[in-house]
């Protein structure tokens, strides 16, 4: 159960600035179920990768009001102070490769970055750690989250995947 109400996530808006930008194959998953949906979308995918290499999806069955609630915890991870969220972080964890939990901006492997990120681990039982309140308090939501991902795109997508290399989609 959510420990307190977030305020609502806002999208940033479109720019009405006139920049260069690249048209991008959309994938509508509401056609996975359907007669020959899979064949089509299988098309467009190919064309996808082979011209552009990136693509948008759609109508993948998760509300933009759920995407937007956990866009709101992670802002709510973010606005932190970086002593609190450095809590979280440990360096010996990525000496490991374990890449679950905090890392700071400016700690790639390599390349410095100016990326930060929080990562939880898979929701599988095995992977248990301590998390920040905010997210520790709403992580059932997170999970079912989480899973629709998975469920709703990830496989889908796999699948379609499956059969653009000539394999079975299961």
């Amino acid at each position: 159960m959510p420990s307190k109400t977030l305020s609502p996530y806002e999208q940033v808006p479109e720019t009405k600035t006139d920049l260069d930008w690249a048209e991008l194959v959309t994938l509508d998953l509401g056609l996975f179920d359907q007669e020959g949906g899979k064949q089509e979308l299988v098309k467009q995918l190919e064309y996808a990768v082979q011209h552009f290499g990136f693509f948008y999806v759609k109508n993948f069955g998760i509300s933009q009001e759920e995407v937007d609630r956990q866009f709101a915890l992670g802002r709510e991870f973010y606005n932190l102070l970086l002593a609190e969220r450095l809590k979280y972080h440990n360096i010996k964890d990525l000496e490991n490769r374990e890449y679950n939990g905090y890392r700071p901006a400016g700690k790639g492997q390599t390349i410095r970055d100016n990326v930060q990120v929080y990562k939880l681990p898979k929701f599988d039982g095995y992977h248990k750690r301590a998390q920040p309140p905010v997210l520790q308090d709403n992580i059932a939501e997170i999970e079912d989250f989480s899973r629709k991902c998975h469920d709703l795109v990830v496989v889908k997508l796999l699948r379609l995947f499956a059969l653009l290399l000539e394999l079975s989609d299961e």
